[in-house]
Formats: C-alpha cells, structure tokens, sequence
C-alpha cells in the first residue's frame, strides 16, 4: 500500500514538474537548436525508403517542434511561438505515400526561419505592430486571398487524390469518395466547356478585323455588313457592325476621328462639345461593352432595338 502511495506521488510530482517546463519561457538559444534538430530529422525522413521509420522521425521533429511555446529575449520580452502549420504539415505527410518533396518543402522553411533568428529579435513599439497588422491584413497573407485559396485547393486535392488511390488499392472506397470524384469529374467538364467558348470567342473576334473590318470602310458596308451578320442570327457580331457604323458615321461628318487605337470613353471625351451627339452615342457604346465586353445575350428585338439608336444619329 506505501509502495503505490509512493509511486502515486511520483508521478503526480512528475506531472507537475512537466507542466510546470511546458509553462515555462525557453532561451533563444535552445528555440534554435530544436529548429536545427527538427530539420535535421526532417532530412533524414526525406530520403528515409521505410514508411515506419520515417515516421518515427517526422514523430521526433513534431516533439521538437511543439515543445516550445514561448522564447525569452534576453531583453526579458517574451514572444509566443505557434509552430502548429508545421506540425500539421508534418502530420499530413505522415499518410502521404510520396512525401519528400513536402518534406523538403518543410525543411526549406524550417532553414529559412532558422536564418531568420540568427538575429536576435528587438522588442517591437506599438507602430511596428500596427504596420505588421497592415500588412497581413492584406494580399497575400489575408484570410481568402485567391493565390492561398489555390494553392490551399491543390493540396487539398493532392491529398484527396493520396487517400482515394489508397483506399482503391485496398479495395475501400466508401460513397463519399463517389460523389466526391463525380463533383471533381463536373467542375472539370464545366471548366473544359468554359474555356472553349472563351476560346473561341477570342478567336472570332481575332479573325474578325482580317475577315469583317476589311471591307467595312464607310458606315453603309457596316449597316449593310450588319444587316447580314442579323440575318445568319450572329446578333452579337452584328451589334459591333453597327457600333463601327454609327463611328464611321461621326468620322464622316467631321465629328470625331475614327481611330482603332482609341477607347470608347475616348470616343465619348471626342464629343463632349456636342451634347446631343454625346447623349446620343453614349446608350450604343453602354449596349456595345455589355454585349462585345460583357458576352451580354443579344437577341432579334434588341438587335433592333439597337439598330434604332444607331440609325438616330443620322437625324443630328
């Protein structure tokens, strides 16, 4: 009865002599040569062949990471260490049947942040704070940031990929993993169709100057031009014919100067002396953005409709 007395309060004073080092501060210098050991152990894991012995040492990098929770300067000042990213990088590549390069990557990181303290650090004033606060309140460091979104899918993905191979060759694939790789097979599918139509309307309207804008050197060839184009049902090639029309038209009278290399808000600037033309041109180049620009629908009446509002210009 003495002797498990004796073992209790053994290891209730070992408990709290442990937690009592968890809470304490450690050197600068000690926090550097966990960072020394811990990449240390991540390189051998690196290019260790055997699963169970390189998890053993991601294990002893992971121990060395997360045994530090707080680093003493030696001006007193003490600053909080979060190492968890780590340690949940390391944990993932514990699963991952091919980890050296995340492991590498990790390593990499762990060199650079082991550069970093060779400085030791000063105590930062409230004005370095708030410019820190600044400047991770911004890209790419702020929560949503596309590029870390991206990079955060592809991982996800690689993960995903790891763990549903592992579980085909084990002859384990639950519906989750179904629905899972019929949702990835759609946004692929979606993205293919996507990228074509952008594709070829970027190769139509590339064609079009050599194949359209040739010819069309007055304001009648583009209303005739447009006329065409309507009546193959290409609305949308058809409304930039009469936009170029209702230009050429401008040009024609003296108004303004037709000039490829010129914006439309330019063209717009061109008339500003002429109010009623001004008025006039602004509804066609607003209808021309949203549906060249914009991939805004276009069908018979509003094709007319915008025909009307090109065929006004020639009553000023």
């Amino acid at each position: 009865m003495i002797r498990r007395a004796c073992l209790l309060a053994l290891v209730i004073i070992a408990n709290a002599v442990s937690s009592a080092s968890a809470d304490d501060p450690s050197t600068l210098a000690a926090y550097q040569r966990a960072i020394e050991q811990a990449t240390a152990l991540i390189d051998r894991a690196a290019t260790e062949q055997t699963a169970a012995q390189r998890q053993a040492l991601i294990d002893q990098a992971i121990t060395q990471l997360g045994a530090t929770r707080q680093v003493q300067a030696s001006s007193g000042e003490r600053w909080s260490i979060n190492n968890d990213p780590l340690i949940a990088e390391l944990n993932a590549a514990k699963s991952d049947t091919q980890p050296s390069s995340r492991l590498q990557n990790i390593a990499t990181r762990l060199r650079t942040l082991r550069g970093a303290l060779i400085t030791p650090p000063v105590a930062a004033n409230e004005s370095d704070r708030a410019k820190l606060r600044d400047i991770l309140n911004q890209p790419p460091f702020k929560t949503g940031n596309n590029a870390n979104a991206f990079s955060d899918l592809l991982n996800q993905i690689s993960d995903w990929l790891n763990r549903f191979l592992n579980s085909t060759a084990s002859g384990i694939v639950g519906v989750r993993d179904i629905v899972t790789v019929l949702g990835f097979i759609f946004v692929v599918v979606v993205l293919f169709f996507f990228l074509r139509t952008l594709m070829s309307n970027w190769v139509a309207e590339t064609q079009l100057p050599n194949s359209i804008e040739g010819a069309a050197l007055t304001s009648s060839t583009a209303l005739i031009q447009a006329q065409r184009l309507a009546s193959q049902g290409d609305y949308r090639t058809a409304v930039r014919q009469l936009y170029l029309a209702s230009l050429l038209l401008l040009d024609e009278r003296g108004v303004l100067r037709y000039d490829r290399t010129l914006t439309n808000r330019e063209y717009l600037s061109a008339v500003k002396n002429e109010p009623k033309t001004q008025s006039a041109l602004e509804p066609i180049i607003d209808t021309f953005d949203r549906t060249w620009y914009g991939f805004g629908a276009v069908d018979q009446a509003e094709f007319e409709k915008y025909r009307h509002q090109v065929e006004s210009l020639k009553e000023l």
